[in-house]
């Protein structure tokens, strides 16, 4: 009689059936995070990932108890590959709403800085005009016996001095009144005491603290020429401090 090949081990009657292997709970939500991960903006591809090396490890250490090689390497694939393609998709769009961001809040020439900083210029202006009319009195004086012009003369008597307009368009200067026709030499704190400030256009050009006025309605400071020849803005809080009728002062009418 010719014998049959064995197929597998032949149990002995009444012997129980050998346990069967089961199937990594690692591998399985891998796979499941993987798939989810086209879903989810590529959230779950790194825990598919992770699950996915886990599974391939417990199968591994399982010998034969363990299964599911091939869902964890199916969780693997689907993981990684979702996020490439997230990363694809995504990154060109953040670094466009960056350059957008970056763009819109960048000045991109002198009309959008005009836009977002709309005293900049003018204060420019006015600063370098009040330097020059304050080397312009100065320099009356040093024609005049040391002293300053008069509220008579002021400001046409320093018009010669200037090479250009007195004051910005919009803008005009006004002369200390206590400081008209005084000598420079007899006024103790130059450095501190008002020459020269900006004043309401088209008001008095000779007088004192009440013709104050900022470079705007927003702005808390004024633009102040003084005697020793500097100029400065000043805040509101500092105009206290500044010397408006020096004492001592001689005054020399023409």
């Amino acid at each position: 009689m010719t014998e049959l090949p064995q197929t597998g081990e032949v149990l002995p009657p009444g012997a129980p059936p050998p346990p069967q292997a089961k199937t990594s709970g690692s591998a399985v939500a891998s796979l499941i995070f993987g798939i989810l991960t086209f879903c989810t903006l590529g959230l779950t591809a790194i825990p598919g990932l992770i699950l996915g090396f886990v599974g391939l490890r417990s199968v591994r250490r399982g010998g034969g108890a363990v299964k599911g090689r091939g869902l964890a390497i199916a969780g693997i694939v689907t993981s990684a590959v979702g996020l490439c393609l997230w990363i694809i998709v995504c990154v060109p769009f953040a670094l466009m709403a960056m350059f957008l961001t970056a763009t819109m809040h960048r000045p991109l020439g002198p009309h959008v800085i005009a836009l977002a900083e709309p005293n900049a210029e003018m204060a420019a202006q006015s600063m370098t005009a009040m330097k020059a009319l304050v080397k312009a009195a100065r320099a009356f004086a040093e024609d005049h016996r040391g002293r300053l012009p008069t509220a008579e003369e002021f400001p046409e008597a320093l018009q010669s001095y200037l090479k250009g307009p007195m004051a910005p368009q919009g803008r005009a200067f006004a002369l200390n009144e206590a400081l008209a026709g005084v000598r420079l030499a007899d006024i103790a704190t130059p450095q501190r005491t008002v020459l020269l400030f900006e004043a309401e256009e088209g008001g008095d050009a000779v007088g004192g603290r009440e013709l104050l006025r900022p470079l705007d309605d927003s702005e808390d400071g004024y633009l102040i020429g003084f005697v020793d020849g500097h100029v400065e803005w000043v805040s509101k809080e500092e105009t206290g401090q500044l010397v408006w009728e020096p004492e001592k002062a001689e005054f020399i009418r023409l």
